[in-house]
């Protein structure tokens, strides 16, 4: 495809059409149906984003960080 079909415009489907015009439609097909396969082989495998840390429970890592002070619990005599 030497000319493009919308001119100023971008489109998705003029790259995809490209691809097959010069590779075929077989090897574009197997070649997007093979990407999963291949990438799980490589151990590309998506993972998990980490989960974050828990504030510290000190009063001075808290303090030295500019958390506010963790109030304290109070006494179960106290709901009496």
């Amino acid at each position: 495809m030497s000319i493009n079909i919308r001119p100023g415009r971008i489109v998705p489907q003029d790259h995809i059409e490209w691809l097959i015009s010069r590779y075929g439609y077989r090897r574009i097909l197997l070649a997007t149906l093979s990407f999963p396969v291949r990438r799980a082989r490589m151990g590309l495998v998506r993972r998990k984003p980490p989960k974050l840390a828990k504030p510290p429970e000190s009063a001075y890592l808290r303090r030295d960080i500019g958390l506010p002070p963790k109030p304290s619990s109070r006494h179960y005599l106290d709901f009496l």
